[in-house]
């Protein structure tokens, strides 16, 4: 088992007395890295479940996100304006050919 003085030492460097998930995390790569073939640096199954749901969380936010876009991407199609380049980089291939060509004569 990995010794509480290795990840004690990890939170010393990071400027903090208490150990936490996140420094045994740290350990467990770096242990991987010197040493691929060791158990010691394969996630458990607990934390392997956590940055599943951790990914399944970002995941629908990124959804969540895409459809507001989209939404408002949607709006600006409606009122005939050239959406903003910054929602049209966001979206990427959603709409590159989709994109609004203003009537520049009739305005």
């Amino acid at each position: 088992m990995i010794c509480l003085d290795d990840r004690q030492k990890l939170a010393i460097h990071a400027k903090r007395q208490t150990v936490m998930p996140k420094d045994m995390e740290i350990l467990r790569d770096l242990w991987q890295t010197i040493d691929p073939t060791c158990t010691i640096g394969y996630p458990s199954s607990l934390t392997t479940r956590s940055n599943e749901l951790r990914r399944a969380e970002a995941q629908r936010k990124i959804k969540k996100q895409e459809g507001a876009a989209m939404t408002q991407y949607h709006n600006y199609i409606k009122m005939n304006k050239q959406p903003p380049a910054k929602l049209l980089h966001f979206l990427g291939n959603r709409v590159k050919n989709n994109v609004v060509r203003l009537n520049v004569m009739g305005r």
